[in-house]
């Protein structure tokens, strides 16, 4: 991320990379924090698994009026991911489903897995980034890389007031 400064007095106040997946760690949204500007670079994937091209947006802090965090529950999610979880957790009890075929105690254990993924995701920070045209941009990721997107708004904020 350091070969993205082109200005010789641009000096990097912080680099930062973020999972936008728990699952698909090779999908990192990467920020970087200059004394003149914010970088942020993500990859596109196709169906959100592989990586194809990227994206990136710099924006100037002339051009930021506001930098919010929040945090959110998607209940349908969470939802989902109880119901598969519980279904899921009845493979391991010893008169549980998989007591009738291996091919069902697989099939439980997927479904454990697969919960399991939807209650941590169910959970999310989000970064938003309002321009001072009235557009937003917006980063989302799990909860547990949300003192991430923090510390990028605590620079970023920062960053604003001495500008």
């Amino acid at each position: 991320m350091k070969n993205l400064l082109n200005n010789s007095g641009e000096q990097i106040i912080a680099d930062v990379a973020c999972r936008k997946s728990l699952l698909f760690f090779w999908l990192p949204t990467y920020f970087l924090i200059s004394n003149k500007r914010v970088s942020i670079h993500s990859r596109n994937a196709i169906l959100g698994i592989l990586p194809l091209g990227t994206s990136g947006e710099d924006l100037t802090y002339r051009s930021i009026s506001s930098v919010k965090t929040s945090t959110k529950l998607h209940i349908f999610r969470f939802l989902i991911g109880a119901w598969l979880t519980f279904w899921g957790a009845l493979s391991t009890l010893p008169v549980g489903f998989s007591a009738f075929s291996s091919n069902v105690g697989i099939v439980m254990f997927v479904l454990l897995v697969f919960g399991v993924l939807l209650l941590l995701h169910s959970y999310t920070a989000t970064l938003k980034i309002s321009n001072s045209s009235g557009g937003t941009t917006k980063i989302e990721v799990p909860y547990i890389e949300g003192r991430k997107l923090k510390k990028v708004a605590k620079h970023i904020n920062s960053q604003l007031i001495n500008y």
